[in-house]
């Protein structure tokens, strides 16, 4: 394979299917959280997870002093 071929291959190989083959495949294993891709952007995505209000892995997350919670 020459530079040109791995160049061709590269550019084939976009990262936005890799990153929606990711959010089709994330699934919370406490919940059944729904999941949102947005690309607001080239080359940035934006992967929002609603989990359930009585998911423990959410109010392990909204129990750190770091967390901003955006949703009610």
């Amino acid at each position: 394979m020459n530079r040109r071929q791995r160049r061709t291959r590269r550019l084939e190989a976009t990262p936005g299917a890799q990153v929606r083959a990711f959010a089709d495949a994330y699934r919370c294993p406490d919940c059944t959280a729904d999941t949102e891709l947005i690309n607001p952007s080239p080359s940035v995505y934006v992967l929002n997870v609603r989990h359930d209000t009585t998911c423990p892995a959410y109010g392990a997350m909204c129990a750190t002093p770091d967390h901003r919670r955006t949703t009610p």
